[in-house]
């Protein structure tokens, strides 16, 4: 016989999951910590898998234990959805969307102002790179993301919202500036501004440029498209951005050849909420229609 499964149980691992940290459940739970302990394993026993490892001196959620909690805190938005509706009041629930800055300022920002107009949902925003907000959905902390991908992410449902070129920024008295059309040879010499070590753009920039026998000389590094256009005002060198970006008066954008276009998808988890389905729905109509003007 299949164990039942108590909806305490899933609350104190949401909680846990969300901290990743048994102390600070218990605390936010007003429960001791052995007991918080104890509903885990109940839990794990019950749905027959590993939740959680430790990993140094912190844990880290199992693939299990990832979709254990997604499925915990849907199950909690429910409850309340429900007892929303059965006392007559408007189900006000949230929706949260995690993205990075770019996304925020240049690709969905209509589709969230859109949405917002039209549904009593409350709309939280999380601030995530490509890797934190598809965990974030995953692991159900987020309703929607949108990122920055190349290909689809695993488990989750996904559409391309924006496919956006890329374009080099200089200022307006750079050599390059009346250029039409940018390609890596031209960058042989140039100082550029980019992300630190480690970001795809970064990565991306340096591999086109080997590939045509350019190196990469670095003239500053910038975290955000606003701060390497910033860098690029002070003349610390010339940037590569996503195409999508709004350029300063002061400096000029011309098409980069050569580079990769940038896709940006919006995903959720399987079976979203409606609230998550009308916001993926409104995004991607604001999106299409930024494409047909």
């Amino acid at each position: 016989m299949t164990s039942p499964i108590e909806t305490a149980w899933l609350r104190a691992f949401a909680t846990f999951a969300a901290h990743a940290n048994m102390s600070r459940a218990a605390r936010e739970l007003h429960v001791s910590q052995p007991a918080i302990h104890a509903q885990i394993k109940r839990l794990s026993e019950a749905v027959g898998a590993t939740l959680y490892r430790r990993s140094g001196r912190g844990v880290v959620l199992t693939r299990e234990g990832i979709e254990v909690a997604a499925f915990a805190r849907e199950s909690e938005e429910r409850v309340e959805s429900l007892r929303d509706r059965l006392r007559g009041a408007a189900d006000e629930g949230r929706v949260v969307l995690a993205a990075g800055a770019g996304a925020f300022l240049w690709i969905i920002s209509e589709g969230v102002r859109a949405f917002s107009r039209k549904h009593r949902h409350r709309v939280e925003l999380m601030s995530a790179d490509a890797a934190n907000a598809i965990g974030a959905v995953r692991d159900g902390t987020a309703h929607v993301g949108v990122a920055v991908v190349d290909d689809a992410p695993s488990g989750l449902v996904s559409h391309v919202v924006a496919e956006v070129q890329q374009m080099l920024v200089v200022p307006r008295g750079h050599a390059l500036a009346r250029r039409r059309r940018i390609g890596p040879s031209d960058l042989d010499g140039e100082p550029l501004v980019v992300p630190p070590e480690g970001r795809p753009h970064r990565s991306t920039i340096a591999a086109v440029l080997s590939g045509h026998g350019v190196s990469l000389r670095v003239g500053a590094v910038a975290a955000g498209w606003d701060l390497m256009l910033r860098f690029v005002e002070l003349g610390a060198g010339i940037a590569i951005v996503n195409g999508c970006v709004a350029v300063p008066k002061g400096l000029v954008s011309i098409p980069m050849t050569g580079m990769p276009s940038v896709r940006y998808a919006i995903f959720t988890r399987p079976n979203p909420s409606g609230a998550a389905t009308e916001l993926v729905a409104e995004i991607r109509a604001q999106a299409a229609s930024r494409r047909r003007s």
